[in-house]
């Protein structure tokens, strides 16, 4: 059986390598680092969940995440970001989107455990 596949959409390195490390052993990752290669990209099938960083190179998350639910209408979507304020929550409500604000790394693993038992989950 496949592991579920999760798709992370950020510029950083250090953040997709810790997310790499965090979630290798029960997921399957495919890694951008922007919404146009992703795009772009090529999925043997349809992500589960996207991780997606609000600020990355080229287009931007809102354009980014309507044409990703476009093309994966099954997909769950997560907006990550290194600062949690009003203003980063506010983008993800607009967005319809879950917001996880990168510095709890260590509620990662309790996140994707209620995203993929199909429990609600308020990061």
């Amino acid at each position: 059986m496949n592991r579920p596949l999760i798709c992370v959409i950020d510029d950083s390195r250090t953040y997709r390598e810790l997310y790499k490390l965090l979630l290798k052993n029960e997921f399957e990752l495919v890694m951008f680092e922007s919404y146009d290669a992703c795009l772009v990209g090529e999925f043997e099938r349809q992500p589960r969940l996207f991780i997606c960083d609000l600020v990355v190179p080229g287009m931007c998350a809102w354009e980014g995440i309507r044409l990703l639910e476009y093309k994966f209408p099954d997909s769950q979507f997560l907006v990550a970001s290194c600062l949690d304020t009003d203003k980063q929550k506010d983008a993800a409500d607009i967005l319809n989107c879950k917001f996880w604000p990168k510095r709890h790394l260590d509620d990662l693993k309790h996140i994707m455990k209620d995203y993929f038992s199909g429990g609600k989950t308020d990061a």
